[in-house]
């Protein structure tokens, strides 16, 4: 074989090494986008405590997105195909300069894998006249989406105003920690409600705290009482108490506290509890102790770029994603809970207690001491590593897959009563 035929052949390999690549990475990035969506097409339930014009424009306004999604996907899977194309049609053009052979009828093979073919009997058949359609067929449901969105908003429209948490009113209050940060006090934050959000940050570079309370009817804030106890050192916050049962769509919108505490501000522990429903987010937030109670919430907890030591939280039919770079040690009691968990590195102990057909999700964690206690479950730990596992499963179903077989815990024993286990790149001792 010729330099020159050498040559060619290994600019091959450079080609379609970069053009799979390229492939893999849009693959997984719709893959992604489409998982993450597929909410939209069961949001569609709420048209069902709409009715007449306020249930059309709702229609339209899901509609839309759902329509959006699919047309975004439609686009990853015309760019994949397009990469494809140019990756036979690179092996073809090399094939033929190796061989002088004609590849006439492969190539007219390669042209027909294309989206573009579905609107041929539109005359959409040239890959300009394609993307133009595409650009104007968002356009054109990006202008629907507006109009309908807008009607909406004018018109204050109970689904709507539920749908994005929009709320019709806003009381603010700010106070001064100046002081306290200089001289290094340390607070407890306590916010209780039955039925309402819960909203937790930290910003940087200011002094003053700002406690916003978002709600619908004078009812809601009657029932807003924000407290803070310079001796004791304590913030209270308690609203919209006393409620015994929510429902969505129905019931008046779940009031929402925000709370922006200065980063200079030391908090010793923080205590949150939705005693019926609503939800619990707190971000970009460091402090000692982080205690949440939940029921019927989504709960949400990120402590990438902040440190929390120690968490605890029990939640009753609700759903978590917790993301932390490391901990002290941690405390999850899931009731009829989804658990999503990625916790870094657990110094001490991590104790979990699942029950009533939770799912637990736990992933890159590296941990001291780990206790699973479980019952009517199921429960996935991935790249779980660490010293010492001690796991007590009923009528469970318990799969532990890692990548590494060279970090084995010290000691991994399983206790289990009706169960499937399943171990993969770990060894336990019972």
């Amino acid at each position: 074989m010729t330099a020159n035929r050498i040559g060619k052949v290994l600019l091959l390999a450079v080609i379609e090494t970069v053009l799979f690549l390229a492939v893999f990475f849009i693959v997984i990035f719709g893959f992604s986008y489409f998982q993450a969506n597929l909410f939209l097409f069961t949001d569609f339930s709420v048209l069902s405590h709409s009715a007449g014009w306020d249930k059309f424009l709702m229609f339209i306004y899901l509609g839309c997105n759902a329509l959006f999604m699919i047309f975004i996907t439609l686009v990853v899977i015309e760019l994949v195909l397009f990469l494809l194309r140019v990756m036979v049609k690179t092996i073809l053009n090399t094939f033929r300069y190796l061989s002088l052979r004609t590849t006439d009828k492969a190539d007219h093979i390669v042209k027909q894998i294309s989206l573009i073919t579905i609107f041929k009997k539109l005359k959409i058949n040239t890959p300009k006249r394609a993307v133009i359609t595409y650009i104007v067929l968002i356009v054109l449901l990006f202008g629907v989406k507006f109009v309908a969105q807008q009607i909406m908003k004018g018109s204050d429209t109970f689904v709507y105003r539920v749908y994005e948490n929009l709320h019709l009113n806003t009381e603010t209050q700010n106070y001064e920690f100046a002081d306290a940060i200089a001289a290094g006090d340390e607070y407890t934050l306590n916010v209780f409600t039955s039925v309402g959000n819960i909203h937790l940050y930290q910003m940087k570079n200011q002094t003053t705290a700002n406690f916003v309370y978002l709600y619908d009817t004078s009812l809601q804030l009657l029932h807003y009482d924000y407290t803070i106890d310079e001796v004791n050192k304590t913030i209270t916050i308690d609203f919209n108490e006393g409620l015994l049962s929510y429902l969505e769509y129905s019931d008046v919108l779940r009031p929402q506290v925000e709370i922006y505490l200065p980063e200079g501000l030391i908090l010793s522990e923080v205590n949150l509890t939705v005693s019926v429903s609503g939800d619990v987010v707190v971000d970009y937030t460091g402090m000692d102790s982080l205690t949440i109670v939940a029921q019927d919430s989504e709960i949400y907890v990120s402590a990438i770029s902040s440190v929390i030591d120690n968490l605890s939280i029990s939640a009753i039919s609700s759903k978590l994603r917790i993301q932390t770079n490391s901990l002290n040690q941690a405390y999850f009691n899931l009731d009829d809970s989804e658990a999503t968990l990625t916790l870094g590195d657990v110094y001490n102990q991590l104790e979990i207690v699942t029950s009533n057909n939770s799912n637990l999700y736990l992933y890159n964690l590296d941990v001291t001491d780990l206790n699973i206690s479980s019952s009517d479950s199921f429960l996935e730990l991935r790249e779980v590593y660490g010293t010492t596992f001690t796991v007590h499963l009923v009528n469970d179903t318990y799969e532990h897959l890692n990548g590494s077989v060279t970090k084995q815990p010290d000691s991994y024993f399983i206790y289990q009563t009706n169960s499937s286990v399943e171990l993969r790149g770990v060894e336990s001792d019972s």
